[in-house]
Order: structure tokens, then C-alpha cells, then sequence
């Protein structure tokens, strides 16, 4: 058995807790949104949509690499190509997220606004991307800063959540 494939094992229960963990998360953001939908859908809400869309995002990016890890003898080739791509997709989205904010009318701030609320993200995802060329150089020492970025995300994907929580509330009392 080489050397990474040892490493990943060694880690598998960690995997499965992530997993088990985000997907849990998942589905009580995908419940309190289903709950609030009506709110979410409206056209002076689009910030909250942003804000769903983007926590479901990076909870899908740790399930998605931890199941990878999970699947068995298929780490040593797929987890590198799949870093890449996951990174490359992480900040298009936030591009496309910024630049949609910055066309809505009522958009109450600038640029620098909205860089500083996806910073932490677009970190996570210079990370991924560095982790997947360590990966593919076959540096098994690069994943531990994978870590990290699940890290990131968690606490990214919390703080949306929780915004969403404290704007849904608050939109509701308007509403009454």
C-alpha cells in the first residue's frame, strides 16, 4: 500500500463525520429555507437567495470531498482533478455572485462591500487549488491544509446561515 493511500486511511473516520456532518447541515438549511420561501422568492430579498445559495455551495463542497475520500482506491487519482475543478468552480462563483449584487438596483454598497464579505471564501478556494497541486505532485503533506479549507468553509457557510436566520426573522416581522 503506498504512502497517500495509507494516509487516507488513517483519516477515514474524520471523512466520515464530515460528511455526515455537512450533509445534516444541509438538510436543515434546505428545510428552514423550504419553510421561508415565499420571503426568499421576493424580488427585495435577492440578498437572501445569495446568502442560501451560497452556504449550500460551500456545504456541498465538503460533503463532495469527503464522500471522494470515502470511496475506496480511488483517492490517488480522482481527489486532485477534482480539487482543481472544485476551486476553479468555488470562484466563479463568487464572481458571479458579486457581480449579480452589484447589478441589483437597490444594491447598498460598493465593490469593496462585497469583497470583504467573500474574502474568507475566496481564501478557501486559493487553498483547495493549492492542495490539489500538492496533491497531484503527490505530496501527501498537503492535506492537511484540506483542513483548513473545510475549516474555512464551515465557519463561511455558519455566518451565512446565520445571517439568513437573523434577515428571515426580521423579514417576517415586517411582514406581520
Amino acid at each position: 500500500m503506498d504512502t497517500f493511500t495509507a494516509r487516507i486511511q488513517e483519516w477515514q473516520m474524520f471523512y466520515a463525520t464530515m460528511a455526515t456532518a455537512t450533509a445534516t447541515l444541509v438538510g436543515l438549511l434546505f428545510v428552514s429555507l423550504s419553510i421561508n420561501i415565499d420571503l426568499i422568492n421576493q424580488p427585495q430579498n435577492a440578498h437572501l437567495l445569495r446568502k442560501a445559495r451560497q452556504a449550500f455551495a460551500s456545504f456541498l463542497y465538503i460533503l463532495t470531498i469527503s464522500l471522494n475520500f470515502l470511496i475506496p482506491h480511488s483517492v490517488t487519482t480522482s481527489l486532485g482533478p477534482l480539487l482543481l475543478i472544485l476551486s476553479a468552480l468555488g470562484v466563479y462563483g463568487l464572481a458571479r455572485r458579486i457581480s449579480e449584487a452589484l447589478r441589483e438596483p437597490n444594491h447598498s454598497g460598493r465593490l469593496n462591500r462585497y469583497l470583504r464579505e467573500y474574502w474568507l471564501l475566496l481564501i478557501a478556494f486559493v487553498g483547495m487549488f493549492a492542495v490539489a497541486i500538492g496533491v497531484l505532485l503527490g505530496n501527501t503533506d498537503s492535506l492537511y491544509w484540506l483542513v483548513g479549507v473545510w475549516m474555512v468553509l464551515l465557519v463561511s457557510a455558519s455566518r451565512d446561515c446565520w445571517t439568513l436566520l437573523v434577515q428571515v426573522r426580521g423579514g417576517k416581522k415586517k411582514m406581520d
